[in-house]
């Protein structure tokens, strides 16, 4: 840190002036730094959604602070103030936090059961619930006269896409129930993509349809739900389904992460840097943290703007896959009956002055879509209202390049969208696509059939043939007919190739 920053640094401690935070703030943009001092009430980092926990900002306006959004990232600063009410939430967030240098809990005295949690952690205990703000602020002045500024661990953009591989031929595989199971077992690795099957431990190239084995953590006769990462030879799976989780590497004992959220593996993202798990209700994230995971946060999930928990009173809607957007600056969350577009990471830091203070994201984009039969028998929910039991199918939605292109759907069948506060049908069935910008304004129309893609790049069916469009230049490559029925179409992320899937069958395009 130069010597101005310095000086700033220590105005703002000494007189606190609003001009000084300021002048703080704004140095430091300058100097690409942050602050090295961060805090995060985990009600709100393990809240489901921005309006079921709101410590950090009302927080923030009892002393009337504000600032600038930090970079995103899903590491804690150098030194984190943890401020807990509860034993449990604490043990659940204990591996991520310490991912920091230096752990500071501010609690009430039931969380005290989870010191063993924290080893090597300092420890501010409020009596009752009225003095837990104070502790707070002691806690924060306490760390401030031995802080120093220091690099975050920010998310890093993942690069560019790979080339797209030459369409492959169509391979024979045991096709699951539903056919989204195969996304998690999707991997680049490469310019090489390939389908991991648990089964019989092996890498499907899905340009030559060759088999390699590559092994599994677990016995022949099992069939876990995995989650393969980018290499193909490590994997991401939980053997219980009740909130036990394990990260191996090829070749390697197990990494055992307990975590308080059960659910099954869903994805772990192409660059390596988060990871996805969850069930019904909600998806959760998690962050590399050495050989293993860290549990981070779970997912927003719930009305006004959320996935369905239960269809017509029996039927779940089991999480499908995530996509985060190389800059993370949106998210698409797919689920069996609808689809979630929402800003990015779930939890960002704000620089207010002599730290910085984690919130849930709010704002935009963030859009509900899913697709209604139009059958005069069909279940009696109304679409309009985005009832939960009126959406029958998730809608075909790609996660687009940027915010003028943010989203592109399909309506190949009716499809429906709730976006600020009120639902509008888009159209369909038609032969027919359409992209959107972050304030879900049209943007883009075209003809055909949406299948899958990543980033700025969608395979489309158009005359029985197929095309690979890029949404930002329009782009059109043709790539020939199909060769069979398409069932499903899974974008194969971090490439800009497509895997097609038929009956008993899949080929890469």
């Amino acid at each position: 840190m130069d010597e101005r920053l310095r000086e700033l640094e220590r105005r703002f401690r000494d007189g606190g002036r609003e001009d000084d935070r300021r002048a703080l703030q704004a140095a430091r943009a300058r100097a690409g730094v942050a602050p090295a001092i961060g805090l995060v009430f985990l009600d709100d980092l393990q809240a489901f959604a921005p309006w079921s926990s709101d410590r950090a900002p009302g927080w923030r306006a009892e002393r009337g602070l504000d600032g600038p959004l930090l970079p995103p990232t899903a590491h804690p600063p150098l030194v984190v103030v943890a401020v807990a009410r509860s034993a449990v939430h604490l043990e659940s967030s204990a591996r991520w936090l310490h991912l920091a240098a230096r752990v500071v809990v501010v609690a009430l005295p039931e969380a005290e059961a989870a010191r063993d949690a924290l080893p090597g952690s300092e420890w501010f205990v409020a009596a009752r619930e009225l003095h837990l703000d104070a502790r707070v602020d002691e806690a924060l002045a306490h760390v401030a006269a031995e802080a120093d500024e220091g690099a975050w661990t920010w998310l890093a953009r993942s690069g560019e896409p790979t080339p797209a591989a030459a369409p492959g031929p169509w391979v024979e595989v045991t096709r699951p129930g539903d056919p989204a199971a195969l996304a998690p077992r999707l991997c680049a690795r490469g310019a090489r993509p390939a389908l991991y099957e648990p089964g019989t431990g092996t890498l499907l190239d899905l340009l030559t349809g060759e088999r390699t084995p590559v092994g599994g953590p677990w016995a022949a006769d099992e069939r876990p739900v995995v989650a393969v990462e980018p290499s193909g030879r490590a994997w991401f799976w939980s053997p219980d389904g009740r909130g036990t989780f394990h990260r191996t590497e090829e070749g390697a004992p197990p990494e055992v992460i307990d975590g308080r959220w059960g659910g099954q593996a869903i994805g772990v993202d192409p660059a390596g840097r988060v990871a996805w798990a969850g069930y019904r209700t909600t998806f959760h994230w998690w962050v590399p943290a050495g050989r293993g995971l860290a549990f981070w946060t779970p997912s927003a999930h719930e009305w006004p703007c959320g996935h369905a928990k239960k269809l017509y009173s029996y039927k779940n809607n089991e999480p499908c896959w995530v996509h985060l957007a190389p800059d993370a600056s949106a998210c698409l969350s797919v689920y069996e009956h609808d689809v979630l577009l929402t800003p990015g990471l779930p939890l960002r830091w704000r620089d207010v002055g002599a730290h910085a203070v984690a919130e849930r994201a709010r704002g935009e984009p963030r859009a509900l879509l899913f697709q209604r039969g139009d059958e005069p028998d069909a279940f009696p929910a109304d679409p309009l209202e985005a009832e939960e039991d009126a959406r029958d199918r998730r809608a075909t939605v790609v996660l687009g390049p940027s915010a003028a292109v943010r989203y592109a759907v399909g309506l190949e069948a009716t499809t429906y969208r709730l976006a600020g506060g009120e639902v509008r049908r888009l159209g369909g069935p038609a032969d027919a696509w359409v992209a959107f910008d972050d304030t879900h304004r049209e943007v883009q129309r075209h003809r055909g059939r949406l299948l899958a893609g990543w980033d700025r790049t969608v395979v489309v069916l158009r005359d029985a043939a197929l095309h690979r469009v890029d949404l930002l230049t329009g782009d059109d490559e043709a790539l020939g007919p199909p060769g069979r029925p398409i069932v499903e179409a899974l974008a194969v992320p971090g490439t800009r190739n497509v895997l097609l899937v038929s009956e008993g069958a899949v080929r890469l395009v």
